[in-house]
């Protein structure tokens, strides 16, 4: 879950300045680079839970791996 005190306004200019114009490059190669996973999974806008009735385990990749 990001921050509480990131905006969504903060979430998107956060996106905006990773991201950039290379979203289409990086979407042709099929491959992200492993510093832009880091910097999103830093925020915590990788891995979000899907709660069970969604067909989810209600677990993060954090609780999974532990």
């Amino acid at each position: 879950m990001p921050e509480p005190d990131l905006q969504l306004d903060d979430l998107r200019s956060l996106v905006g300045e990773l991201i950039g114009d290379q979203a289409e490059q990086w979407d042709l190669s099929g491959e992200l680079p492993a510093d832009l996973l880091r910097k999103l999974g830093a925020q915590g806008l990788l891995c979000a839970e899907v709660p069970p009735p969604s067909a989810g385990s209600a677990s993060t990749a954090g609780r999974a791996a532990n």
